[in-house]
């Protein structure tokens, strides 16, 4: 056998060429990724009702990651944390284009509002002065209409409340069913205070 051959076999038979395997996939945790357009931080890597949205990141704004993706979700841990669809990230460029911190639920929002939309506080109770669809997401647009609240009824808030660009002040309810209702816009209100004032 020639030597070349065999030294070849002795290395192979040491492991030596195990450095040639390519090495393990690393872990994308505290990696920086961009948004690619406007998205939803949601509470479970889901849009099923288990998931609550917890934030609106705008476009091209920096987070961090905090593990590896699963089923095209992936978890992040700043500037909010939760998880957010793989697909809408992109690699970070060295100046964001735009520095907005995420949206996030608001129990004072900052335009003014009337009575029954300040201080929401969960177990507080609303009742409806027109009827009112009740969506799965704080939006007319991508939130589906899952139910129905009739003018005269009451509704169970969570304390959560978000807005949108319209400037809807959505109000999240636990009863009748678990949803969001619009609560109004500046100025205006779709829901007064119940009987008890709360």
């Amino acid at each position: 056998m020639n030597i070349r051959i065999i030294v070849l076999f002795l290395l192979a038979g040491s492991g030596a060429f195990a450095l040639h395997l390519p090495a393990r996939s690393q872990s994308l945790s505290d990696q920086c990724r961009q948004t690619n357009r406007r998205i939803d931080v949601y509470s479970q890597p889901s849009v099923g009702p288990d998931s609550q949205i917890v934030a609106t990141l705008e476009a091209n704004v920096q987070l961090t990651l905090a593990g590896n993706g699963q089923q095209g979700w992936i978890s992040v841990k700043n500037p909010v944390e939760g998880f957010v669809i793989a697909r809408h990230l992109t690699k970070c460029t060295d100046t964001p284009a735009s520095t907005t911190p995420p949206s996030q639920p608001q129990p004072n929002p900052v335009v003014p509002l009337t009575p029954a939309l300040r201080n929401i506080q969960a177990g507080s109770c609303r009742l409806a002065i027109v009827d009112l669809a009740i969506r799965s997401r704080p939006n007319i647009e991508t939130g589906a209409t899952i139910g129905g609240l009739k003018k005269g009824a009451t509704a169970t808030l969570t304390g959560n409340t978000s807005s949108d660009p319209e400037g809807r002040f959505w109000l999240q309810i636990s009863s009748p069913m678990q949803g969001w209702i619009s609560g109004g816009r500046s100025g205006g209100s779709n829901v007064i205070l119940c009987g008890n004032g709360g």
